[in-house]
């Protein structure tokens, strides 16, 4: 069963599950109800896992709950997963709190084009996320984007970091149109 917000835009934010007979049962993902906070915008800043008893369960991922926070122009800022008990814990993906820009990436961003400039980091980020098919990548650290000037289409020039120390140097391209951006790996 699904329970609906109508004051949200129809949002889903909480889905549980029954047997045909009303009782509770447990999903296949390990959990009984899960529970949803969006923002005004649909943005989803959390969701939790419970149990058919109300306690926090973890789900086959995990993770009891995993909190999202947006930047002011909407992008994702970082992301964390905790137990049952609300402390952090390293998901599949190899880490409980997750950055999306190094700390020379954010103090590259100019206030005037924040939103833009964040676009194009991250799907350049994404670009060669999807390019190196790599488990445990964390963006901030692993994938450094080189300081660009923000134009209607350009270069950019990036790192990526293997676990091992192994830099391997990507050239990508971007445009941007009718307020999205398109980045691709070249070659």
């Amino acid at each position: 069963k699904q329970k609906i917000d109508k004051k949200k835009k129809n949002q889903v934010v909480s889905i549980r599950y029954d047997h045909a007979d009303g009782t509770p049962a447990t999903g296949p993902d390990g959990w009984y109800r899960c529970v949803k906070d969006r923002a005004d915008k649909g943005r989803l800043l959390s969701e939790r896992y419970y149990d058919d008893l109300d306690n926090p369960a973890m789900c086959r991922e995990g993770y009891a709950a995993h909190e999202i926070t947006y930047t002011e122009s909407g992008l994702i800022a970082e992301e964390y997963y905790l137990d049952d008990n609300e402390r952090p814990v390293a998901i599949a993906e190899g880490y409980s709190r997750r950055m999306l820009l190094s700390e020379d990436e954010i103090d590259d961003l100019d206030d005037e084009k924040k939103n833009e400039q964040l676009a194009i980091y991250w799907c350049a980020k994404e670009a060669i996320f999807k390019r190196v098919s790599a488990y445990h990548v964390d963006f901030a650290e692993q994938i450094e984007v080189d300081r660009f000037r923000l134009r209607d289409e350009g270069e950019l020039d990036a790192t990526f970091v293997h676990k091992d120390g192994y830099e391997e140097e990507f050239e990508l391209e971007y445009i941007t149109f009718d307020n999205h951006v398109l980045v691709w790996v070249v070659g």
